[in-house]
């Protein structure tokens, strides 16, 4: 094994050339003592084949030993040599210039608008719908205390009464400043006997501004129940909503159940 040469330049290096001398330097060495780890490998083999051959005793244990004792302080000395390196190398990159960005494209050409088409006319103002909106159960399912009963929206009409979901709850929001009339049914699986009692809250923004009480005593496994009322929505900019909630019992199978709201 032969150490490599370097050409002698034939002017002053540049701040870049040496930079890459120091680094080639650095590479040269770190593989110089690859090749030293090697060959004490190679020792090491060579030893151990030569005691399994001739048999190991006492004198070839100790030359053994010995062996093993000189490639650990070689090795000793090649783990402060990298140290030194990654040293040399930390020092080095301090100096390295930065890395080019590559140049940004230009941006493409923007297109112009095309133009807008004129506007409709305006339709003349719908008249006030008197249809019923229905909202019906999810499917049959588990109600428990103190949740609203699940809804989804099988009837639209058009008078801004809607289904929503929020914060994992199921509303039926009402328009301001309109009159309402609210009709509910419900078939439910009671398994413990005793009474049901069921809550209609209706809210103005944030507040619950009127409950409607539903009971049914004594209650015993099949139960069905219908309520009737009417309900005025104040005129502000507040949202309206209904959420029927379960009091009592724990849990209640819902099998059909039906909410209908007619703008009267």
């Amino acid at each position: 094994m032969s150490m490599p040469t370097f050409p002698k330049p034939d002017n002053i290096l540049t701040r870049e050339q040496s930079i890459n001398a120091i680094l080639t330097s650095i590479a040269v060495e770190e593989t110089a003592i690859g090749h030293v780890i090697e060959a004490e490998s190679e020792k090491i083999r060579y030893a151990i084949d030569c005691a399994k051959v001739k048999g190991c005793n006492c004198t070839d244990m100790q030359k053994i030993i010995e062996v093993n004792q000189s490639v650990t302080n070689l090795i000793e000395k090649a783990t402060v040599m990298q140290v030194v390196l990654k040293d040399k190398l930390s020092a080095v990159l301090k100096y390295l210039p930065p890395h080019p960005h590559p140049p940004k494209p230009p941006c493409p050409p923007v297109p112009p608008h095309p133009p807008k088409p004129p506007c409709p006319p305006v339709p003349p103002p719908v008249p006030p719908c008197h249809c019923t909106s229905v909202f019906t159960t999810v499917e049959e399912n588990d109600w428990f205390c103190d949740t609203t009963l699940r809804l989804k929206e099988t009837k639209c009409c058009k008078n801004g009464v809607k289904h929503v979901r929020k914060n994992c709850e199921s509303l039926i929001l009402l328009p301001s400043c309109k009159k309402y009339k609210i009709d509910f049914e419900i078939d439910m699986i009671n398994k413990n006997a005793g009474s049901i009692e069921i809550e209609m809250e209706f809210r103005r923004g944030g507040d619950i501004v009127h409950k409607e009480i539903i009971s049914k005593k004594n209650a015993r496994c099949f139960v069905q129940i219908s309520h009737s009322l009417g309900y005025k929505t104040s005129c502000d900019a507040k949202e309206h909503a209904i959420a029927i909630r379960l009091i009592t019992p724990k849990k209640l199978r819902v099998i059909r159940g039906k909410v209908m709201v007619t703008a009267i």
